[in-house]
């Protein structure tokens, strides 16, 4: 069993009645998961998707936009910020990645490009939670 949170620098994995420290990962992120061996995960803070290959990073910016186009921007960061990752998962060669404002971008694992992004709104409220593929 492994989990994180958004307030652990860690990846913990709990085997055999032990928690021990499986990987580092940047406080603040979301949706921690193995890729290829690797660490996969919205490192929200820095507004990006990350690949963690040990000390190695692979990195997608989260897509943003103009502040003209953006709905209630004017909130306090603490409750709502554009490019604020927070869905993830994968198929195939690529991840999707979910984010404010209701935005679902899909990345290259074997290019570090986006390869098509849709908002589906500019209310920063908006964020895209829950990825998955379905039929699972």
């Amino acid at each position: 069993l492994y989990f994180s949170g958004t307030g652990m620098n860690e990846l913990v994995r709990y085997r055999e009645g032990q928690f021990d420290c499986y990987a580092l990962v940047p406080r603040g992120t979301h949706n921690v998961q193995f890729v290829q061996a690797h660490l996969l995960y919205n490192d929200t803070p820095q507004n990006r998707v990350v690949l963690q290959k040990g000390e190695q990073l692979q990195y997608w910016l989260i897509p943003s936009y103009q502040p003209t186009v953006l709905k209630y921007q004017d909130l306090p960061k603490d409750h709502a910020r554009q490019a604020f990752g927070r869905g993830l998962c994968t198929f195939e060669t690529w991840i999707i990645g979910g984010s404010s404002p209701a935005t679902i971008t899909v990345y290259s694992l074997a290019e570090e490009k986006i390869v098509k992004s849709i908002n589906l709104s500019n209310d920063i409220r908006n964020a895209i939670h829950g990825l998955e593929i379905w039929p699972f």
